[in-house]
């Protein structure tokens, strides 16, 4: 099957690459992690936490959840793969176009998949009528996969209850990723009410894509049934260290939400000059835009210049003519969309 494309897979020095293609902010991430770091050399010799117990208290404490509630990952994604092993022989129906390793994961794992199709034209937004409707034509669906705020249309569910009640007693596996830079509701209270997965990554919002480091969130029957499965030692020293200031890092958590949203509101003004260009602003730190033209010459030109966005043609039902740029320096934003608008002249 291979590996999925991903963003920041341009080959080039990533330190001189204005890149759009990661959805990472630039701020960097918070004060003191060096520090942190620097203390967790002399504990090299030493095995890490085969289990994440004291980071698992940390977030267990910031969450209001109990710690069997809490299971660490490296990254969100080694616990999308985790939970697909948990589904082997399921029906599983994937809400998208969206992130491409959950078809990935759950394929590999023997469970069947299906796909639930937004519109376009309805902003690619959710339709809970629409949905209701396929679920009681398929009441063999299993599992209903979401990503909320959703990559790459950043399109987010805002009356959960009633997503909850057509779901019904369905497994759900919720991807919060980007959910910390919106004003979105949380899936999270709920994960005792219903079989409900919430995911969260720490490595976009912190700006640590590197460290690889993120948490899921479940019942304490659900998440010992994904320690039961689960490698040991997967997140390292580094990773583990981290998760107690990252978690509590308050001030950095409120100035990344307000530059985001403020650099947000400037770029998709910019992006309004172009008026044959289709813009889907979404929830997330990215946003999503249709061209009237085919992005993968002009892309290769623009990594030349030392710029690189994502291109979605392997996202469900969009392709090269849609792209995908994670919020940057408003003064980066505007170049790029003359950069854009040039390469066809």
């Amino acid at each position: 099957m291979g590996l999925n494309p991903h963003g920041g897979d341009h080959q080039k020095d990533k330190k001189n690459m204005i890149d759009f293609s990661v959805n990472v902010h630039p701020l960097g991430f918070p004060q003191g992690l060096k520090e942190i770091f620097n203390e967790q050399v002399d504990l090299l010799p030493f095995y890490p936490e085969i289990d994440g117990l004291h980071a698992r208290e940390e977030l267990a404490d910031v969450l209001q959840l109990s710690r069997d509630e809490i299971i660490l990952g490296n990254g969100a994604v080694e616990l999308i793969y985790l939970y697909a092993r948990l589904c082997r022989g399921k029906n599983i129906l994937i809400i998208g176009p969206t992130f491409n390793e959950y078809e990935r994961a759950f394929r590999l794992a023997g469970a069947n998949v299906s796909l639930f199709t937004t519109r376009e034209e309805e902003q690619f937004s959710l339709s809970i009528p629409r949905l209701e409707t396929v679920l009681k034509e398929r009441p063999e669906v299993e599992v209903v996969v979401l990503c909320h705020p959703n990559n790459p249309t950043g399109a987010g569910v805002i009356r959960i209850e009633e997503f909850l009640e057509v779901v019904g007693d369905r497994e759900v596996l919720v991807d919060e990723s980007f959910w910390e830079f919106t004003e979105l509701d949380s899936f999270l209270p709920f994960i005792n009410e219903k079989r409900i997965l919430v995911l969260r990554s720490m490595t976009k919002f912190y700006a640590l894509a590197g460290l690889r480091v993120g948490y899921g969130c479940g019942s304490k029957e659900l998440i010992a049934r994904m320690v039961n499965g689960k490698e040991p030692w997967t997140l390292n020293q580094f990773a583990l260290a981290s998760i107690p200031h990252l978690i509590r890092a308050e001030q950095y958590q409120k100035e990344v939400r307000e530059w985001v949203n403020s650099e947000k509101q400037i770029f998709l003004q910019a992006l309004k000059s172009e008026p044959s260009w289709t813009v889907y602003p979404g929830h997330a730190n990215f946003v999503l835009v249709k061209f009237p033209f085919n992005l993968i010459p002009i892309r290769e030109k623009m990594k030349e210049k030392g710029m690189y966005f994502r291109i979605c043609t392997d996202f469900q039902n969009l392709g090269p003519n849609f792209g995908r740029f994670t919020i940057r320096d408003h003064k980066e934003g505007v170049a790029l969309i003359k950069h854009l608008g040039g390469e066809l002249k």
